[in-house]
């Protein structure tokens, strides 16, 4: 059964990067997690019966169904809540004749709720995040270093360790009592736009770890605990996808879209040319092949280009394009990699070659790309990205259909096969896109 997780700080079962760490006597795992020290993850508090996260001096992230009635949309949520620290060093108060900054103790700050607008919109628990806006600076009250969430590029993948921490439940199937504030870390077993899944017998979240944070090998947070099926499979909400809503950067929309034709006589799309969208838009999708619909002319050609411009008041023009290198040795365009564009511009042509010119050696290989930043100073960075999938049953990039990336986001790299991996079965199809918004 699908349960949230929103009763008490959740617990998290023990499990090194090598396995489950064995009990003194019979070898069964440890229920229950590793307990934290003092002075480890002090920006982890609780929110109510759920665990939430400091990440700058001024917020508090936490799941939205830890402070709404319901888990879809927004009506009836709290406006206000409560943050609680934990065994933390509070600020000296200057006043007394104590000082009080050298006992650990409690310390609670109120603030404003800001919830999703889009929570459980598009899902059950989608978007499943809320922010709380504090009424103090976190370091005029206690001596604690938020945890920063992670710059929205660096996405995880499939197979990453990450470290899930709360104040949840413990034992067998979240049977037994929370004890206290824990971790654990394990691999991811599938990482998307919209979730990030552990799918761990022996290591899992509960109810209370609600609202706690996913942690990156850097210590960043890259996700937010939002469900389980009571059965070791838990989700995570990342924090990629939802970075400019957190940080309260412009989310504009696209104004307009429109399919451009790319190929002609199958070179278009096999070297370096004119551009193929209208000034000041992005690609936002393509259709691989030479004639627009599957057939049996479908090639390793770019037949069209899904163009999108943003809403105003952002940038209608290019500011700085450059080409920029993208295969090495077959590899590069059929698997993740990190960003083929400098941070902050986005593709608006594709030679879809390995020499960069159209010759015997063209192949489905992505050997270079066109990147443009906006005018004027727009945008100099990316906000929300995430990888989503586009290829079913060989058709998704080969026909005309739906933009791959969300509305108000652009092309900024590609998996350009089936299987989202470097493997036997590499085609000239779209794996899964990387799409990005423009940020601050």
């Amino acid at each position: 059964m699908r349960q949230t997780l929103a009763i008490t700080l959740t617990v998290l079962m023990a499990v090194t990067l090598t396995g489950p760490v064995a009990g003194p006597d019979d070898g069964t795992p440890i229920k229950g997690g590793t307990p934290t020290q003092p002075g480890e993850y002090e920006a982890v508090g609780t929110v109510g019966g759920c665990t939430a996260t400091a990440i700058t001096n001024t917020q508090v992230l936490t799941a939205a169904h830890c402070v709404c009635p319901t888990d879809f949309g927004t009506t009836g949520c709290a406006p206000t809540a409560t943050f609680r620290l934990h065994d933390v060093f509070p600020v000296d108060d200057p006043a007394t004749a104590v000082d009080e900054s050298s006992t650990r103790t409690d310390l609670t700050i109120a603030g404003s709720v800001r919830v999703h607008p889009e929570f459980g919109q598009r899902g059950w628990l989608r978007d499943d995040l809320a922010v709380i806006d504090l009424n103090q600076p976190i370091d005029q009250v206690a001596h604690v270093t938020p945890i920063p969430v992670e710059a929205p590029t660096n996405t995880p993948f499939e197979g990453h360790a990450l470290a899930l921490v709360g104040y949840g439940r413990t034992g067998e199937n979240c049977s037994g009592p929370s004890a206290g504030k824990r971790k654990v870390t394990i691999h991811a077993s599938k990482s998307a736009w919209a979730v990030i899944n552990f799918d761990d017998k022996p290591a899992y979240a509960c109810p209370g770890d609600s609202g706690g944070p996913l942690l990156n090998t850097a210590g960043h947070v890259v996700g937010v605990a939002s469900w389980n099926d009571n059965n070791g499979d838990s989700h995570y909400r990342p924090t990629s996808f939802s970075y400019n809503w957190v940080f309260n950067l412009p989310r504009p929309g696209w104004a307009w879209s429109s399919w451009e034709k790319v190929e002609q006589a199958g070179i278009n799309s096999h070297q370096p040319g004119s551009a193929w969208c209208p000034e000041g838009t992005f690609i936002a999708g393509f259709d691989l092949d030479g004639d627009r619909e599957i057939s049996s002319a479908d090639a390793p050609v770019i037949g069209q280009v899904l163009c999108a411009g943003l809403e105003e008041p952002e940038a209608s023009s290019w500011g700085s394009c450059s080409w920029e290198q993208v295969e090495k040795q077959g590899i590069n365009s059929h698997q993740p990699t990190p960003s083929w564009c400098p941070d902050g511009t986005y593709i608006t042509q594709i030679d879809l070659d390995r020499d960069s010119g159209a010759s015997a050696n063209d192949s489905p290989v992505v050997g270079q790309v066109r990147c443009c930043s906006m005018a004027d100073g727009h945008s100099q960075e990316w906000g929300s990205t995430y990888w989503i999938g586009v290829e079913k049953e060989g058709i998704n990039s080969h026909g005309w259909g739906p933009p791959w990336c969300q509305d108000g986001a652009f092309l900024t790299q590609f998996d350009l096969d089936g299987d989202r991996r470097l493997s036997d079965y590499d085609a000239p199809v779209v794996g899964r896109a990387k799409c990005s918004r423009p940020g601050g």
